[in-house]
């Protein structure tokens, strides 16, 4: 992009709907980080990535530009979808130069210009492109949980439980996206529904009513099913009737314990992003 001295006072301007609809045609609905197979519109349509500026779009910025216009600055060339992860990545600038974040662009964006080839991108097990970071104790959560299994003074049981997380996990990474955005959005509504009475630990999964989860994720029945029998499938949990005919959907416990749950509640009291577990598959977060 060509750049000439600009005098205006630098402003941070929003991108218009057509340079997103630019920007997103020429995405494969995937985040530009190489590699990276995080979608930019979930299952559900929502927008979860994020729009980066290659040149900084204000002063103190990565890599901003003094000599680009405002306009410049939002323009297509200078923009670039990722993911939450790889966005804060590419803010090392030492790493990721202009020429760089460039370049990344043109790659990605070059893979799909041509529609056959997008459809066959498509066409391969993004599951096998994750990277499963372990957690290596648990301790950081230990010290937020209060939990008997996270807190316990026994040693030996917090290594078995530990081992469990970690046997758990690597059948977890061949889950595909579409049913972890399921789960995490099952258990996202089952704090919220906490105080209400509506989530059920139980001893070996915890249950929501099906219908408050349904209207909660504007879900039609059809949908609903297809997604809890995914649970179901990859062993992550399903579809329970209760006592009165009431259904309720569950999330199976690891080692007897609420995992999700945990882990949920601990990205809560910290301030971290669940996201970054159920989907990026990056547990290190939960170690001191």
């Amino acid at each position: 992009m060509s750049t000439s001295t600009s005098k205006e006072e630098p402003k941070r301007l929003t991108p218009t709907k057509a340079t997103i609809r630019q920007l997103f045609a020429l995405s494969g609905n995937l985040c530009a980080f190489p590699d990276c197979v995080h979608l930019l519109i979930d299952a559900d349509g929502e927008f979860i990535a994020q729009v980066a500026h290659i040149e900084g779009a204000e002063e103190g910025g990565e890599r901003f530009n003094p000599k680009m216009t405002n306009e410049q600055r939002r323009h297509p060339e200078n923009l670039v979808l990722l993911c939450y992860k790889h966005h804060k990545k590419t803010n090392d600038v030492e790493a990721w130069t202009v020429e760089r974040m460039r370049k990344m662009k043109a790659d990605h964006e070059q893979r799909f210009q041509n529609p056959e080839k997008a459809i066959l991108e498509g066409l391969k097990d993004w599951t096998q492109s994750d990277e499963l970071i372990p957690p290596k104790n648990l301790d950081a959560m230990h010290k937020q949980s209060d939990s008997p299994y996270l807190n316990s003074d026994n040693q030996d049981e917090k290594k078995v439980y530990l081992s469990e997380v970690q046997k758990y996990l690597e059948t977890y990474k061949n889950v595909p996206h579409d049913t972890r955005i399921f789960l995490g959005a099952v258990v996202e509504r089952m704090l919220t529904v906490e105080d209400n009475g509506l989530m059920k630990i139980g001893i070996h999964k915890t249950t929501i009513p099906a219908e408050d989860l349904r209207t909660a994720l504007n879900m039609s029945r059809a949908k609903l099913r297809r997604s809890y029998e995914a649970l179901e499938r990859y062993g992550l949990g399903g579809l329970d009737e209760g006592f009165d005919g009431e259904h309720f959907i569950s999330i199976r416990h690891v080692y007897v314990a609420p995992f999700w749950i945990e882990v949920a509640q601990y990205c809560k009291a910290v301030g971290q992003h669940f996201r970054t577990y159920y989907m990026d598959l990056n547990f290190s977060g939960l170690d001191a």
